[in-house]
């Protein structure tokens, strides 16, 4: 059984939450809507990881005969500063400049769509790398051109060994970018590594084009728990907070003349719609 949230206040902040409330309801905001955009599509995936620079360019803060063998973040070994500090806080603006370059190339080949979304994660050295969820066809066209623009722009391996098709195929890349969402401890590190600014803010991503065929989206699941909240009495009645269309999207329920849907007004639609939404937690958890 999961153990119990805290209660009380809660700080409204995702990192450097000191509630331990609000980090982990964005968690499971964030693996939900990854995880219906993802199976939303009709096309399998993969999952390419690019990597921050070796030695060479990050070397190490260890000095020689601090411990025997080579260096590597399993040992402890971090890279040293400023050269660490200098690579994570130019992280995000560099991935964009490598992003509009990579769109360049694919768009004279004639491929408009090929980044289903990407995210950070943490290396035990101090440094993060980026995983790039794209499409499977698009795997070697994607990753020769970042083996030939990722140095330009700082970035160093390109492993694409779980682009190759093996069983589970899709699934095993959902369930890969989403282990560090749904209540893992890997979250909170993720989170601490987010406040000491060692990966973007921006650390999750999935494609607004993604989102849009789905209707799963951090506000419609924002604004879904405050009205469920409102419907089952913990909180006063929202005067219009849109999930109606969201409920039809959903649900599937039937659409008024000139196209609405009709909106659910009892508790228990209230509560098909949450079930539908994938939560089960107590709505005392949800309620502020």
């Amino acid at each position: 059984m999961a153990a119990e949230e805290p209660r009380g206040p809660r700080c409204g902040r995702i990192f450097g939450c000191t509630c331990g409330r609000c980090v982990a309801i964005w968690g499971r905001d964030r693996h939900r809507v990854v995880r219906s955009g993802i199976r939303s599509l009709r096309m399998p995936i993969a999952l390419i990881t690019v990597t921050a620079p070796g030695a060479d360019v990050l070397p190490w803060a260890c000095a020689p005969g601090d411990h025997p063998g080579p260096c590597s973040g399993p040992r402890g070994c971090r890279v040293e500063e400023p050269a660490r500090s200098f690579w994570n806080w130019t992280a995000g603006a560099r991935r964009k400049r490598l992003h509009r370059a990579l769109s360049g190339r694919a768009r004279r080949r004639g491929m408009k769509r090929w980044l289903v979304g990407y995210v950070w994660e943490p290396q035990q050295r101090g440094v993060g790398h980026l995983h790039l969820v794209v499409f499977l066809h698009t795997v070697p066209f994607i990753v020769a051109a970042l083996r030939e623009l990722g140095p330009r722009y700082g970035f160093g391996f390109v492993d694409d060994a779980r682009s190759r098709p093996r069983g589970g195929g899709s699934e095993k890349v959902t369930s890969y970018i989403t282990g560090y969402l749904n209540g893992s401890p890997k979250l909170e590190a993720v989170a601490a590594a987010v406040t000491a600014y060692e990966l973007p803010s921006r650390c999750w991503y999935l494609a607004a084009w993604v989102t849009r065929g789905t209707g799963v989206t951090m506000r419609a699941l924002r604004r879904v728990r405050r009205w469920w909240a409102a419907a089952n009495g913990f909180l006063p009645p929202a005067a219009d907070t849109g999930c109606g269309r969201l409920w039809g999207m959903l649900a599937g329920s039937p659409p008024k003349a000139g196209g609405r849907r009709a909106p659910p007004s009892a508790v228990s639609e209230a509560d098909r719609l949450w079930r539908v939404l994938g939560y089960s937690r107590r709505p005392q958890a949800f309620a502020t």
